[in-house]
């Protein structure tokens, strides 16, 4: 099971990238509000796909296992669902943060910086976690619920359906905290300042990331579903 997990989630991670890339490209230019130079769709494709191939050959598996570990030791499944996405999006930020600005960057400017550095840490980190603690438990209580027994194996409709509907609330519960990494990264700017923006421009460009949320979800939703987590 764990050596399938790593297979997929890799194939996972490549899939979704070549399909919502171009949505995540149009999203930090709109959320960047700065001078943006337009480039092609795909501006630093290459390197976002072997990171994100890479990333999800390792987080599928921890999706699927670490809740089983959390469980041993007595704590609920919604609980232990939450601390798995927690763990995910701590070792996710510390293994792949000195490479976060480039990735937007090279979307924003039409090219790579060569220069690594951990600018919007705390960012990154409010946004993976927001994100990743909100998808696991609400994606587990919507298929638990269409269940008719623990056995029972979801139909694609209502697995789409799930996974729809669990990116649309990471969607909207995630929005800020994205925008205020995108701007930290293009602009440095502080919390304080983006406090100030006020609630509507919080929201910039979060229809384009429910886009790629919705691809994300739904094809994560598949995958947990099959490897019977």
């Amino acid at each position: 099971m764990f050596d399938n997990s790593v297979v997929i989630g890799a194939i996972r991670g490549v899939v979704v990238e070549v399909i919502t890339y171009p949505f995540d490209v149009c999203k930090v230019r709109r959320q960047g509000n700065g001078p943006i130079k337009n480039g092609g769709f795909y501006n630093g494709f290459g390197f976002k796909l072997l990171r994100e191939g890479t990333k999800h050959g390792l987080i599928v598996p921890a999706m699927v296992n670490v809740p089983l570990w959390f469980k041993s030791y007595g704590i609920s499944d919604t609980f232990a669902q939450m601390l798995t996405g927690l763990s995910i999006a701590t070792a996710d930020v510390l293994i792949t943060m000195p490479l976060e600005g480039m990735r937007i960057k090279s979307m924003v400017y039409g090219k790579t910086p060569l220069k690594i550095s951990w600018q919007g840490c705390s960012t990154y980190w409010l946004k993976r976690t927001v994100g990743l603690v909100t998808f696991l438990p609400t994606q587990k209580y919507l298929r638990d619920q269409v269940r008719t027994s623990p056995e029972q194996k979801l139909s694609v409709s209502q697995m789409l359906a799930s996974g729809a509907l669990t990116a649309l609330g990471v969607g909207v519960v995630v929005a800020p905290f994205d925008r205020a990494h995108t701007l930290r990264q293009t602009q440095n700017m502080m919390w304080q300042e983006f406090f100030k923006l006020g609630v509507r421009k919080w929201y910039r460009g979060a229809h384009l990331n429910m886009l790629a949320l919705l691809v994300h979800g739904t094809a994560s939703v598949i995958i947990l579903e099959q490897l019977g987590n």
